[in-house]
């Protein structure tokens, strides 16, 4: 999110997100580093699109496009998954996991229903190529995959109510979707780290300092990936690319 209080026909209202007025981005970025790959404004509702898959799925299609058979692995939240999703991904040979809401089209009547497992238990179901999984933890953790093999466990340690650790099995579908989730939010990280966003009263003013700050991060991923033994701070790095756009400008 872009935070933003003035008046624009783009802006959103989300009040569940820590920044609740301003415009919605979505980004496909790499999960280990947050690297932007790419990213799309939300300007509202539109009347074309994919009915069957919904707003997350057009979107995730859309954001696929540049990487049709490549083979590559994307991870979601429950507002976009969906049975429908996941087979048009597999079809264009791009691997998904995410998280699905229990009353979503096509999930297996157990999805529905109230499970008394006990904690590291699971439950999964196969149609075509996507696979269901269902995983008791301190509540139930419903995923859809069409990336691993519903029936393969691994222990994992989790914290028990008295605070001592216990091993339990856990889906691999699980396990690897908590491994590469999360890549927005270290762009987010890194991108709120001495961001050169201000205040303005002119609403493009704002989404050009989300692409300035994104350039930055972009460039310190690059630069570490380049120099690993040399790795620099963003700060640092930031200080450089100042130091570089106004050495021929100063006075002194």
């Amino acid at each position: 999110m872009i935070k933003f209080k003035g008046r624009s026909s783009i802006k959103q209202y989300m009040p569940k997100k820590p920044t609740n007025r301003g415009y919605k981005v979505w980004v496909r970025c790499d999960s280990i580093t947050g690297y932007v790959y790419q990213f799309e404004i939300y300007t509202g509702k539109t009347d074309t699109g994919e009915v069957s898959t919904g707003l997350g799925g057009k979107l995730v299609m859309n954001l696929s496009q540049a990487v049709v058979g490549s083979g590559c692995h994307f991870t979601f939240d429950n507002f976009f998954t969906s049975y429908e999703l996941m087979e048009k991904l597999y079809a264009s040979n791009i691997f998904a996991t995410g998280t699905v809401l229990t009353n979503g089209k096509d999930l297996p009547q157990v999805a529905r229903r109230t499970t008394a497992m006990s904690k590291g238990e699971s439950e999964w179901r196969t149609k075509n190529n996507t696979a269901y999984v269902c995983w008791r933890d301190t509540k139930d953790v419903h995923l859809l995959s069409t990336a691993f093999n519903p029936s393969t466990e691994r222990s994992v340690q989790r914290t028990q109510k008295d605070r001592n650790a216990a091993t339990v099995n856990c889906p691999e579908t699980t396990i690897e979707y908590t491994k590469r989730m999360g890549g927005v939010d270290r762009l987010d990280e890194r991108r709120g780290r001495y961001s050169v966003s201000r205040r303005s009263r002119r609403w493009w003013l704002r989404i050009f300092y989300l692409l300035v700050d994104c350039c930055v991060v972009d460039a310190h991923i690059l630069d570490s990936s380049v120099h690993p033994d040399e790795t620099i701070t963003i700060l640092e790095f930031r200080q450089q690319v100042f130091r570089g756009l106004v050495a021929g400008c100063r006075s002194r």
